[in-house]
């Protein structure tokens, strides 16, 4: 199977780039999306036919997620709970016959880290969230997560100490999620690679190669032997973030 993740940082301005060329390229099985910046009356998107489609939309048209899947999943849900709106589009749940897909798109804990607190809390729902689902089949989470927990996540590692992303909450959060159970995909299969997923704004920043690593495929440990390869799309512009691409068995012959 072929999961591809992909921050676009709005759909409409990647749709006027190279949004659908790469989607047809790779030819995923699942595509999560997370910033999709559209409304609530904006859903659907002019992809091939054999994509369900299903978005986690916001009143003002800011933040989003959305799934587009070739398999039609069992149910889907947003948010942490049934009390929780998520009116900020931030979790988005799909369940199949064999896993949970989680895409999530997280928020920062800002400049001067004024939002630090809000991340904290949000990290540890997410976590009491899929320790939850995982009582009932494994989960498979994709999207951003805007944390860089060691020092070959960030460029520069040494000058950007306690800058959002790189705090210790932050990353004893993160480390939480991996403790409980979860693998961090392309740690897994690339130990020691310095390679990232999210670059400033300008060009010289993405070929200096001077970005955070704060996109991730985070998968139940259960599923490590299904796990096949993981690949970060530095080369592909079109946003500030790039596509990552999970390759596994196919999960839905799993019984």
């Amino acid at each position: 199977m072929n999961f591809i993740s992909w921050n676009v940082n709005g759909i409409p301005a990647i749709l006027k780039e190279n949004f659908l060329e790469f989607i047809e390229a790779a030819n995923p099985d699942l595509v999560c999306i997370q910033e999709t910046k559209v409304s609530d009356n904006e859903n659907n998107i002019n992809l091939p036919n054999q994509y369900y489609q299903y978005f986690n939309n916001t009143q003002n048209g800011v933040g989003g997620t959305a799934v587009f899947t070739k398999i039609k999943p069992l149910s889907t849900s947003f948010g942490t709970s049934e009390a929780d709106s998520d009116k900020q589009g931030r979790i988005q749940t799909l369940e199949f016959e064999n896993y949970y897909l989680v895409n999530v798109n997280s928020p920062a804990a800002g400049k001067e880290l004024v939002n630090l607190d809000q991340k904290v809390f949000w990290m540890k729902q997410l976590n009491d969230y899929v320790e939850k689902l995982e009582t009932t089949k494994p989960v498979i989470l994709s999207g951003t997560l805007n944390v860089t927990p060691t020092s070959q996540d960030l460029a520069k590692a040494d000058k950007r100490k306690n800058t959002a992303g790189n705090t210790e909450p932050e990353i004893n959060q993160f480390n939480e999620l991996i403790n409980s159970g979860l693998t961090d995909v392309f740690r897994e299969f690339h130990p020691n690679e310095a390679k990232y997923t999210c670059w400033k704004d300008t060009e010289m920043a993405r070929m200096k190669n001077q970005g955070w690593r704060t996109d991730y495929f985070l998968a139940s440990n259960q599923l490590n032997p299904e796990l096949v390869s993981m690949r970060i799309f530095d080369t592909i512009p079109g946003s500030t973030h790039c596509p990552l691409q999970l390759t596994t068995n196919n999960l839905d012959e799993k019984g």
